[in-house]
């Protein structure tokens, strides 16, 4: 049970790692890997340790991977474009 409330606090951290760091163009995909891994120790461990914790870790997890994303896709199709110009 303790293991289980660490995973998902663990979660949650790495939900406000991705949500912050989803902001910087060159960040973005490493907050694309913690945002990914934050959520699948919140889907994992919420089973075993059910309650508000988990459920506020699956919300911002989904929402960070969403963002960091939108984020990554965004800032390659700018640098890509930019290439081009350049070219």
């Amino acid at each position: 049970m303790n293991n289980a409330k660490g995973f998902i606090i663990a979660s949650l951290v790495l939900g406000i790692v991705a949500c912050v760091m989803c902001w910087y163009g060159v960040t973005s995909l490493i907050s694309v890997g913690a945002a990914i891994v934050g959520l699948v120790f919140a889907i994992k461990f919420g089973k075993a340790y059910p309650g508000a914790m988990a459920t506020a870790a699956l919300i911002l997890n989904i929402v960070a991977t969403s963002l960091a994303a939108l984020s990554f896709f965004t800032c390659g199709l700018c640098y890509m474009t930019a290439c081009i110009a350049l070219m």
